[in-house]
Protein backbone atom coordinates (compact mmCIF):
# COMPACT_ATOMS: atom_id res chain seq x y z
CA UNK A 1 0.00 0.00 0.00
CA UNK A 2 1.09 3.37 -0.53
CA UNK A 3 1.41 6.57 1.90
CA UNK A 4 -1.50 7.77 0.54
CA UNK A 5 -3.54 5.08 0.83
CA UNK A 6 -2.57 4.82 4.25
CA UNK A 7 -3.01 8.25 5.62
CA UNK A 8 -6.33 8.05 3.90
CA UNK A 9 -7.69 5.05 4.88
CA UNK A 10 -5.82 6.85 8.92
CA UNK A 11 -8.74 9.66 7.88
CA UNK A 12 -11.65 7.84 7.61
CA UNK A 13 -10.84 5.25 10.57
CA UNK A 14 -10.33 8.39 13.20
CA UNK A 15 -13.36 10.21 11.38
CA UNK A 16 -15.48 11.86 14.39
CA UNK A 17 -13.28 9.28 17.32
CA UNK A 18 -12.52 11.02 20.42
CA UNK A 19 -9.77 10.25 22.90
CA UNK A 20 -11.93 10.27 26.55
CA UNK A 21 -9.94 11.70 29.30
CA UNK A 22 -10.95 14.28 31.90
CA UNK A 23 -11.49 16.02 28.17
CA UNK A 24 -12.55 14.73 25.00
CA UNK A 25 -10.31 15.75 22.04
CA UNK A 26 -10.62 14.07 18.41
CA UNK A 27 -7.99 12.33 17.02
CA UNK A 28 -5.87 14.22 14.33
CA UNK A 29 -4.29 12.26 11.40
CA UNK A 30 -0.85 13.17 11.07
CA UNK A 31 2.43 12.74 8.63
CA UNK A 32 5.67 13.34 8.81
CA UNK A 33 8.44 13.48 6.23
CA UNK A 34 11.77 12.14 7.73
CA UNK A 35 14.46 9.78 6.94
CA UNK A 36 14.32 6.68 8.78
CA UNK A 37 16.32 6.34 12.20
CA UNK A 38 16.92 3.79 14.31
CA UNK A 39 14.82 5.76 16.64
CA UNK A 40 13.67 8.93 16.94
CA UNK A 41 15.46 11.21 19.47
CA UNK A 42 12.92 12.75 22.06
CA UNK A 43 14.22 16.06 20.13
CA UNK A 44 12.95 15.17 17.05
CA UNK A 45 9.64 13.36 19.29
CA UNK A 46 8.91 17.12 20.90
CA UNK A 47 9.53 18.90 17.63
CA UNK A 48 6.50 16.77 15.92
CA UNK A 49 4.18 17.03 19.11
CA UNK A 50 4.99 21.11 19.09
CA UNK A 51 6.03 21.00 22.69
CA UNK A 52 9.33 22.70 24.22
CA UNK A 53 12.48 21.57 24.35
CA UNK A 54 12.03 20.61 28.21
CA UNK A 55 8.98 18.70 28.01
CA UNK A 56 8.77 15.09 29.53
CA UNK A 57 8.60 12.31 26.65
CA UNK A 58 7.57 8.78 27.20
CA UNK A 59 6.75 5.85 24.93
CA UNK A 60 3.74 3.43 25.71
CA UNK A 61 2.76 0.40 23.33
CA UNK A 62 -0.56 1.85 21.04
CA UNK A 63 -2.36 -0.99 23.00
CA UNK A 64 -1.88 -0.22 26.14
CA UNK A 65 -2.71 3.44 25.08
CA UNK A 66 -6.03 2.70 23.16
CA UNK A 67 -7.20 -0.09 26.41
CA UNK A 68 -9.63 1.85 27.65
CA UNK A 69 -11.38 2.95 24.63
CA UNK A 70 -11.07 -0.46 22.72
CA UNK A 71 -12.92 -1.80 25.23
CA UNK A 72 -17.11 -1.29 26.41
CA UNK A 73 -18.76 -2.46 29.15
CA UNK A 74 -20.88 -5.00 28.96
CA UNK A 75 -23.82 -2.83 29.94
CA UNK A 76 -22.54 -0.18 27.86
CA UNK A 77 -25.11 1.07 25.11
CA UNK A 78 -24.78 0.29 21.50
CA UNK A 79 -23.28 3.56 20.88
CA UNK A 80 -20.19 2.87 22.91
CA UNK A 81 -19.88 -0.69 21.80
CA UNK A 82 -19.59 0.95 18.07
CA UNK A 83 -16.95 3.40 19.34
CA UNK A 84 -15.01 0.92 21.11
CA UNK A 85 -15.25 -1.37 17.56
CA UNK A 86 -14.09 1.45 15.82
CA UNK A 87 -11.04 1.70 17.81
CA UNK A 88 -10.57 -1.68 17.55
CA UNK A 89 -10.34 -1.78 13.91
CA UNK A 90 -8.16 1.50 14.13
CA UNK A 91 -5.36 -0.16 16.21
CA UNK A 92 -5.59 -3.59 14.06
CA UNK A 93 -5.11 -1.00 10.92
CA UNK A 94 -1.97 0.86 12.46
CA UNK A 95 -0.34 -2.36 13.25
CA UNK A 96 -0.88 -3.68 10.52
CA UNK A 97 -0.35 -0.97 7.69
CA UNK A 98 2.65 0.53 10.30
CA UNK A 99 6.06 -0.88 11.56
CA UNK A 100 6.69 0.30 14.86
CA UNK A 101 4.27 1.83 16.49
CA UNK A 102 4.65 3.52 19.29
CA UNK A 103 2.41 6.21 21.07
CA UNK A 104 4.40 9.58 22.73
CA UNK A 105 3.22 11.63 25.23
CA UNK A 106 4.27 14.76 25.19
CA UNK A 107 4.30 16.87 28.46
CA UNK A 108 2.31 17.06 31.81
CA UNK A 109 -1.18 17.73 32.53
CA UNK A 110 -2.12 18.54 29.10
CA UNK A 111 -0.14 16.11 27.00
CA UNK A 112 0.16 15.23 23.15
CA UNK A 113 -0.12 11.78 22.25
CA UNK A 114 1.41 11.04 18.98
CA UNK A 115 0.50 7.60 18.15
CA UNK A 116 2.61 7.13 15.11
CA UNK A 117 4.97 3.92 12.89
CA UNK A 118 7.37 3.76 10.49
CA UNK A 119 4.86 3.95 6.60
CA UNK A 120 5.93 1.62 3.74
CA UNK A 121 7.36 4.54 1.30
CA UNK A 122 9.43 6.02 4.67
CA UNK A 123 8.46 8.52 7.22
CA UNK A 124 5.72 8.79 10.07
CA UNK A 125 2.21 8.54 9.82
CA UNK A 126 -0.78 8.23 12.63
CA UNK A 127 -2.58 10.40 14.37
CA UNK A 128 -2.44 12.89 17.32
CA UNK A 129 -4.58 13.84 20.34
CA UNK A 130 -4.81 15.27 23.45
CA UNK A 131 -4.76 13.76 26.83
CA UNK A 132 -5.79 16.03 29.74
CA UNK A 133 -4.36 14.32 33.03
CA UNK A 134 -4.61 16.17 36.44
Amino acid sequence: MTNVAIMQRLQELTHGLFFMSESDYPLEVVEFDKVEAAELSDAEVKQMAGQPSDAKVEAVDLAYFLRNMTKAAPEADDAAKQIAERYQVLQAYMEQHLRDVKVFRVGRREVVALAIGILPEGGYGGFKTIVIET
